[in-house]
């Protein structure tokens, strides 16, 4: 009986120790995301209207260009973003949502932009586009989405949500 005893102790004691090194030392996480809205965008041309839920372009006769910051550290650099899904929608027959992952240079004046992700023409329709990402592999740079609104089309409104990564 004392045995049982003595291996039941021993047991809890290995369990409860095995336990706390697992609790007291942090574990790496694999998959890191941010989402973020419109509304920390800058808006160019065009006559932004803030719907709460989404950044429109309320102009009937200019496109209006969007420059959204991208977030990041040096816990979530840029370079090791895998997915951007931008949230908007093609309120338009006409025109289509464009967007492109872009980088200002940290060393001159300028950038470049990537090629353009773009909605189909003739579809009103709430769109996911997802912009080429080899513009963001230089950590140094700073990263950023440039986005391009149609006129509005009548009533209908082309607009965006927002965007989301994933590292």
């Amino acid at each position: 009986m004392k045995n049982d005893e003595k291996r039941i102790r021993t047991s809890v004691c290995l369990l409860v120790l095995g336990a706390s090194v697992v609790l007291m030392n942090p574990m790496e996480v694999d998959a890191k995301w941010t989402r973020s809205t419109a509304f920390d965008c800058k808006t160019f041309n065009g006559s932004p209207k803030d719907m709460s839920w989404a950044l429109m372009n309320d102009s009937p006769t200019s496109s209006m260009q969007v420059l959204c910051n991208l977030p990041e550290s040096d816990y979530y650099p840029k370079g090791n973003i895998t997915l951007l899904n931008l949230h908007a929608r093609d309120g338009t027959t006409a025109g289509r949502v464009e967007a492109m992952a872009c980088a200002s240079a940290w060393w001159e004046i300028g950038g470049w932009c990537g090629p353009k992700a773009v909605s189909e023409v003739g579809n009103v329709t709430d769109v996911t586009l997802q912009p080429n990402l080899g513009q963001w592999l230089n950590d140094g740079n700073f990263g950023y989405l440039w986005i391009e609104l149609p006129p509005r089309q009548g009533s209908s409104r082309s607009s965006i949500n927002g965007y989301f990564t994933v590292d």
